[in-house]
């Protein structure tokens, strides 16, 4: 099966998935006339996105688009497999896994793409303004990192092994001893994951990070980048929880997010 994108390009903004289908649920069929194909691929900006509104509603870029993908886009690979990703996770230097988060966060943060594009130059070239996901494995094959955007939620799918998780999420800590967990929240403060931090991981990680609030029904509002595994955990008979390891303090980057406002709206 193809990505499905969670994010689109459009009009020089990048907008999340569900800003689309809340237009659409109010305008219906005059919506999808006037996006299909005309909203766009969220790191190179080029592919057309084919809106999918059977089943689980997405975005993907049919096989006749895919050629439409810059040459450096990540988005235009194959997905890592368990035993490719493992290995990068294995041989990648700190800095390395620091430069990519720091890619992603970029990509993140900034709502108007145009500053994206002054940094890459005219011709758009940069090994991380749409190329941090991508790797060579040992076989000298090129593939695209494993990574979810957290507003989608989490599911049996996103366990078993390491991704890039990103998202604009709610955080806190708790703290037990020797023992940190870090609290990811959606908006509704329902916990999406929570994330193991050891002592000695805890007393590497910078200061902003360290310094998140240990209350959750005051959780502030950050952009997150992290890597982990994560592992399906049936805490309750009606909830399932999502547990991971942060292995190093590289693994993770935060931003606060500026009075704790939401995303741009797609209208």
């Amino acid at each position: 099966m193809g990505l499905k994108y969670d994010q689109f390009y459009f009009e020089n903004k990048i907008y999340d998935y569900f800003e689309f289908w809340k237009l659409y649920d109010k305008f219906g069929e005059q919506i999808y006339e006037a996006y299909n194909e005309k909203i766009y691929c969220p790191l190179c900006y080029t592919a057309p996105l084919t809106i999918v509104r059977r089943g689980k509603r997405h975005f993907r870029v049919s096989k006749n688009n895919m050629h439409f993908h810059a040459s450096d886009c990540s988005y235009r690979l194959d997905e890592a497999s368990r035993k490719e990703t493992r290995d990068f996770y294995k041989s990648a230097k700190a800095d390395d896994i620091k430069r990519r988060l720091q890619a992603c966060m970029d990509y993140l943060t900034k709502k108007s793409v145009q500053s994206r594009h002054d940094e890459l130059g005219s011709d758009g070239e940069s090994d991380t303004g749409r190329s941090f996901f991508t790797i060579k494995t040992q076989s000298k094959k090129t593939v695209r990192l494993p990574q979810k955007f957290l507003h989608r939620g989490l599911s049996e799918e996103d366990t078993g092994i390491e991704k890039i998780f990103y998202g604009e999420c709610r955080l806190y800590w708790i703290k037990k001893g020797k023992y940190n967990y870090l609290k990811v929240l959606n908006e509704e403060l329902v916990e999406l994951c929570s994330i193991y931090v050891s002592e000695n991981v805890f007393s590497y990680l910078s200061k902003d990070i360290s310094d998140i609030k240990s209350d959750k029904d005051n959780a502030e509002k950050y952009f997150i980048c992290f890597v982990t595994e994560l592992e399906e955990k049936q805490k309750s008979e009606n909830k399932i929880y999502y547990d991971g390891v942060l292995q190093h303090s590289s693994h993770i980057l935060i931003k606060k997010c500026e009075n704790n406002t939401l995303r741009i709206p797609f209208q």
